[in-house]
């Protein structure tokens, strides 16, 4: 990738307490958003008993999460950790994640992430670095620095893993490339609304067609009834009051209006309620 900032953070954990580091793992997780989490645990041989685990970063983290609870401090050349876990003689395992900002360079499309570590007492080193989801290595011919030992997938990301011994540095540089922008289903969901609403307008307009012919065909006391019904006025009774009509009348002037599928009789005590079928409410 031309062009593209390359930011080396020094990650320096250097443990206060008397024992050796004998094996780091790293596990760094590359989120969209550009925030790198780490996830770093470390096998010590302890020489005794201790409360608290301290570590020195040269850079102040997002974010520290462990569950035991830790104290920040800051130091001239960085920042303290104090992990409130007890070491005991002998085997022990130290666990914690950080949160990092500043460690993914973009530019576009493209981006780049660089972290130099430092392991512990030369401890054997694993790394693993996980791409965002969707995100593929840059088309070029060193992506990655040092070669990886190995390149997986598990169908969703992508993820490069390392494995060193005796060595006091490892600087890693990877270049990678974010999803392109999903313009054909956005174009073809843009092309379906507009033919839906294409469709509904025409059918609208169709309806309005029907409807204005199908109005053209009621008399004038089946417009009236029509008119009461919409406004309200649905029993038959009712009707009659409002509109002076004789039952008989009104019988006939319904009939007509059930004959042409305008609406429909429901018993309602001792009379009827009128109901506008579909497309005449």
């Amino acid at each position: 990738m031309k062009g593209a900032l390359y930011l080396l953070l020094v990650l320096m954990l250097l443990p206060v307490a008397l024992g050796v580091v004998e094996h780091q793992a790293v596990d760094i997780t590359l989120h969209s958003n550009n925030v790198a989490e780490e996830r770093i645990t470390l096998s010590i041989d302890s020489d005794g008993a201790y409360d608290a685990v301290d570590y020195r970063l040269d850079q102040r983290p997002l974010a520290v999460l462990f569950d035991k609870g830790y104290a920040e401090q800051d130091q001239p050349d960085g920042v303290l950790l104090v992990l409130n876990q007890s070491l005991v003689p002998g085997k022990n395992d130290v666990s914690f994640t950080l949160l990092f900002d500043g460690l993914v360079t973009q530019q576009g499309a493209s981006r780049a992430f660089a972290l130099r570590l430092k392991p512990v007492d030369n401890a054997s080193l694993d790394v693993n670095v996980t791409l965002p989801e969707g995100f593929a290595l840059a088309h070029a011919d060193a992506a990655a620095s040092p070669t990886p030992d190995s390149i997986g997938t598990d169908g969703r990301t992508i993820t490069l893993r390392w494995h060193e011994e005796g060595v006091s540095e490892l600087p890693i540089i990877v270049l990678y490339d974010g999803p392109s922008f999903p313009w054909a289903p956005v174009i073809l969901g843009s092309l379906l609304i507009v033919t839906l609403a294409a469709v509904a307008v025409v059918w609208r307009r169709r309806h309005a067609v029907e409807k204005k012919a199908l109005l053209g065909a009621l008399g004038e006391d089946e417009l009236l009834i029509v008119s009461l019904v919409k406004r309200g006025v649905d029993r038959q009774k009712a009707l009659c009051a409002e509109t002076g009509f004789s039952k008989s009348k009104m019988s006939k002037v319904v009939r007509k209006l059930e004959e042409k599928g305008v609406v429909r009789k429901e018993p309602f005590y001792k009379t009827n309620r009128l109901k506008l079928l579909p497309g005449w409410e």
